[in-house]
């Protein structure tokens, strides 16, 4: 999920306000036939109170997170180059947006344990439990310092 500033207005209800569900709506057979439907949120959710931002440095609506959530995903990988283009507060607004949705999510943290632990999802199939360890991580965070409050993005 990278929601340039042309998709996020698309998804533009009113002042301050989003649907994505329009721009999401070409996954909805192959989200509702998966038995396990992770994704990757290339981008970190803007904290409360500041504005949303596209490239060079993202900031996407919560609402692109609570709308995965209705469409069926069961969480999503976060860790990337624009993991702290937000810093500390853009990771903390993204996994409280994933909580809050019910959404599992691995690469970043806002304890280092949190962002090098596997995010488990557990599938009971023919009687059996599998169980599913989703990793997460990436190769840098184009030339910004990791945030000293927090570990950042698992790397």
């Amino acid at each position: 999920m990278l929601p340039h500033g042309d998709v996020v207005d698309d998804a533009k209800t009113g002042p301050g306000t989003y649907d994505f569900s329009k721009e999401l709506s070409g996954l909805d057979a192959w989200v509702a036939g998966a038995d396990l439907a992770l994704c990757h949120m290339e981008v970190p959710v803007a904290p409360q109170g500041t504005s949303l931002s596209g490239y060079p440095r993202f900031g996407a609506p919560a609402a692109i997170v609570r709308d995965l959530a209705r469409q069926g995903w069961d969480g999503c990988s976060n860790a990337s180059n624009h993991s702290v283009d937000r810093g500390f507060d853009g990771i903390e607004a993204t996994l409280a947006a994933f909580d809050a949705n019910h959404l599992g999510h691995a690469g970043t943290g806002r304890t280092k344990k949190e962002a090098t632990s596997p995010q488990l999802y557990r599938l009971e199939r023919a009687g059996r439990t599998i169980t599913v360890a989703h990793l997460s991580a990436t190769f840098g965070l184009n030339g910004l310092p990791c945030p000293r409050a927090s570990p950042g993005p698992s790397s």
